[in-house]
């Protein structure tokens, strides 16, 4: 801790002798009321105290109300931490999964509807420098290039659904757009700085794992981690045509389709790359990647509330001290009955 104005506490001396000097008079002051009164007795019975005594408590109370005062004036404040390297900053690539399963409403309003919102909060809350935005289902499309441009990014994401893709036959290539991805942050790579792929997607790939796995851990390589943000339920929804007003989407053998969660894949992507899975299907999950992606850029100031001052408990104190002065002078005390034989 230290202090604003050190020479205040020259106050807290000053401070001791005057207690001392005024409750010495009040002291000697009330040993001659209560010999006026006719000793101890009558004094106890007329102001609930004895008056002779010694103020002790009170004096304890004053010498503590001066050096709160002292304190108070001096101006405390924490000490300044030591200073810590600043983080890089991020390039963020986010890759956002429009094949028909993110039309799934197992997750309100729906999972695409999620990986927008998760988009935008991003944004808003400036978890990243540069952000970049790639589309992608059985192909991945870059939508926007990595830029600290945050309107752009806002201006593109009402075209985040799966109805921008126009082959329905589609799969999901997590492979494609790793590679793709690499691709991007290559454009316009610059020294210095953090490179984070952030895959959203439910997951529900089509391909082979270990392709997926490969492409990972070749980003890694690469100095890019990538982190994926998982969007569904475990009990998954079931499809529907696009523009058919409800109709079940059906398979080859009839049976409706049900888009599936399928986080283990995602997660095993962001362990093997060194980057972090989340669950973003409620808000909880949206805000626990946005802040962890603002604590990876540095930018996730902590709060200190205003009861962690040290002036907020000084004056507390002082407040209390005085309370309890007020209580002691007002001298109320059970006082037996003389009881005459």
């Amino acid at each position: 801790m230290t202090f604003e104005r050190p020479e205040f506490l020259w106050a807290l001396l000053i401070g001791l002798v005057l207690s001392v000097v005024a409750l010495w008079a009040q002291w000697f002051r009330g040993r001659r009321l209560r010999d006026a009164v006719g000793g101890p007795q009558p004094a106890r019975r007329l102001l609930g105290h004895d008056p002779g005594r010694w103020p002790g408590a009170r004096w304890a109370m004053a010498l503590m109300a001066v050096g709160v005062t002292a304190l108070v004036g001096a101006g405390p404040r924490p000490a300044d931490p030591e200073p810590t390297e600043p983080a890089d900053p991020i390039d963020l690539i986010i890759a956002v999964d429009v094949s028909h399963s993110m039309s799934a409403d197992d997750v309100a309003p729906s999972r695409a509807g999620r990986a927008r919102q998760l988009v935008e909060d991003i944004v808003a809350a400036g978890a990243a420098d540069r952000v970049a935005l790639t589309l992608f289902a059985s192909w991945p499309f870059g939508l926007v290039p990595l830029t600290e441009d945050g309107d752009v990014l806002d201006f593109f994401g009402p075209w985040l659904t799966p109805e921008l893709v126009a082959n329905r036959d589609q799969g999901t290539s997590l492979a494609a757009v790793l590679g793709h991805s690499r691709s991007v942050w290559e454009d316009r790579t610059r020294e210095g700085s953090n490179p984070i792929v952030l895959v959203i997607s439910d997951g529900e790939a089509h391909g082979d794992d270990v392709a997926v796995l490969d492409s990972a851990r070749a980003l890694l390589g690469e100095g890019i981690s990538v982190w994926a943000a998982g969007v569904g339920s475990a009990g998954g929804a079931p499809l529907f045509v696009p523009g058919s007003d409800g109709a079940p989407l059906l398979d080859a053998d009839g049976a409706p389709v049900v888009a599936d969660f399928a986080p283990d894949l995602l997660e095993a992507i962001a362990r093997e790359s060194g980057g972090e899975f989340h669950d973003v299907s409620s808000d909880g999950g949206l805000r626990d990647i946005v802040g962890a992606l603002r604590r990876e850029s540095g930018t996730d100031e902590s709060i200190v509330a205003r009861s962690g001052d040290p002036l907020f408990w000084l004056l507390l104190l002082g407040l209390i001290t005085a309370a309890a002065d007020a209580v002691l002078d007002t001298g109320r005390r059970r006082v037996r009955p003389e009881v005459t034989p």
